[in-house]
């Protein structure tokens, strides 16, 4: 039986990080309850994602969470983007990044470049919240992207982004 074609790609705000680090913050690792919270997260939601691959920003924190969803999502795959990296996402980078790689993708960064990548695909009059640990489920529709499902660590899974 021929298994089905992802119909998702997802947007990931890394996990619960810390605050600093002497390196700098690109070397900001997840806190050890940021890892916990985000791999029991990502273990919930594991039925509801199939991915091919994950791109992810090259700081610490963010490539951590892709390893984490990778594990839960089954795939070995994670890539890292220098695009998606803090200093450089835009929302533009973000948006052409998400339809270049399209369904069976997830891409893991940062704020404030996902939430503006949102609020541009989707066309939203306001940033949304994206919390730290959020997965945004997106989908086709036409040639606009829309909103399956968001789900935050320890929170109900929803239909819209706040």
């Amino acid at each position: 039986m021929a298994s089905k074609r992802p119909s998702h790609i997802y947007v990931v705000r890394h996990g619960k990080a810390e605050d600093e680090h002497p390196g700098g913050d690109g070397h900001r690792a997840l806190t050890a309850a940021g890892r916990e919270q985000f791999k029991a997260h990502a273990d919930q939601l594991s039925d509801r994602g199939r991915v091919t691959a994950i791109a992810s920003s090259p700081l610490v924190r963010a490539v951590q969470t892709a390893e984490l969803l990778a594990a839960s999502w089954r795939t070995c795959q994670v890539v890292v983007r220098s695009e998606l990296a803090y200093e450089l996402a835009t929302a533009a980078a973000t948006a052409a990044l998400l339809n270049e790689l399209g369904p069976g993708w997830a891409i893991v960064g940062h704020n404030p470049s996902l939430a503006e990548a949102l609020q541009k695909l989707l066309r939203l009059p306001a940033l949304p919240r994206l919390r730290k640990g959020a997965v945004v489920a997106l989908v086709r529709a036409g040639t606009a992207w829309q909103v399956d499902w968001v789900a935050a660590p320890g929170r109900k899974v929803e239909r819209k982004l706040e």
